[in-house]
C-alpha cells in the first residue's frame, strides 16, 4: 500500500490499475488452477503470498524507475515519521469507523434477530458498498492533486475542483442509487430469488437512501 500511494502521489494511476488489476487477476486464475490441480487451502495461501512478494516487487521497481534517487532504507527521520503519523492516525480511525459501521450493526442483528438475519441486512449492504466504493475510486484520482494544491496554499483552484468534483458525484450516482431504491424488490427477486426479495427489498431501498 505504501509503494501504492507513492505511484498516487505520482499521479501515475495508470500504472497502479495495470498492475492491481493483472496481480488481482493473476492470483484468481492461479489460485482456481491449483484448487482444479488438488491443493488445498495451505497451498492457496502460498500462491497468494507469492503473487503478493511479486506485486510488491513490481511496484517498487515502478517507482525506482520514476523516482531515480529512491533507495530502500531502514534509516528513520524524526520530521516525515511524524508528519506520516498524524496522517496515519486519521486514516487508521477512518477505517476503523468504517469496519464498525458495516460490521457492529451485524453483530447487534445477530444478537437480537439471530444469525439468519444478517443475510437480509448483509447482502444488500454488499451491493450498496459496491456502489460507494465504484464512486470513492473515481474521485480518489484527485487527491494528490488536491494535496499538492494545500501545500501551495492554492486554495481557490482547489475549491473549484472539490466543487466540480461534487457536481460530477452527484451527476453519477443519482441514477443507479434511483434505480436501487425503486427497483430493489425486483433487483433482489431475479438476484436471490422472490422469498429473500419479499424480506430484504426495503432494507436494500433504505441503505441505498442513506448511501446517496
Amino acid at each position: 500500500n505504501t509503494y501504492n500511494a507513492a505511484l498516487k502521489g505520482l499521479q501515475r494511476f495508470d500504472m497502479l490499475a495495470k498492475t492491481t488489476a493483472g496481480f488481482s487477476f493473476a492470483t484468481a486464475i492461479t489460485a482456481v488452477l491449483v484448487l482444479i490441480a488438488g491443493g488445498r487451502l495451505l497451498e492457496v495461501i502460498v500462491v497468494t503470498a507469492l503473487m503478493t512478494l511479486a506485486n510488491l516487487a513490481t511496484v517498487l521497481f515502478l517507482v525506482s524507475r520514476y523516482i531515480p534517487r529512491y533507495r530502500v532504507a531502514l534509516r528513520v527521520r524524526w520530521e516525515p515519521f511524524r508528519v506520516l503519523s498524524r496522517f496515519g492516525a486519521y486514516t487508521f480511525i477512518t477505517r476503523i469507523a468504517a469496519a464498525m459501521n458495516t460490521y457492529i450493526l451485524q453483530v447487534v442483528i445477530a444478537v437480537i434477530l439471530g444469525a439468519g438475519a444478517v443475510a437480509y441486512f448483509a447482502v444488500p449492504l454488499r451491493l450498496t458498498t459496491a456502489m460507494e466504493a465504484g464512486l470513492l475510486s473515481l474521485v480518489t484520482v484527485i487527491f494528490p492533486l488536491v494535496s499538492k494544491l494545500k501545500a501551495q496554499e492554492n486554495m481557490e483552484t482547489l475549491q473549484r475542483i472539490y466543487s466540480n468534483a461534487s457536481r460530477y458525484v452527484v451527476a453519477l450516482s443519482t441514477p443507479p442509487y434511483l434505480f436501487i431504491i425503486i427497483f430493489s424488490r425486483q433487483i433482489l427477486r431475479i438476484w436471490l430469488g422472490p422469498v429473500f426479495a419479499e424480506s430484504g427489498w426495503l432494507v436494500l431501498s433504505f441503505l441505498a437512501t442513506g448511501s446517496l
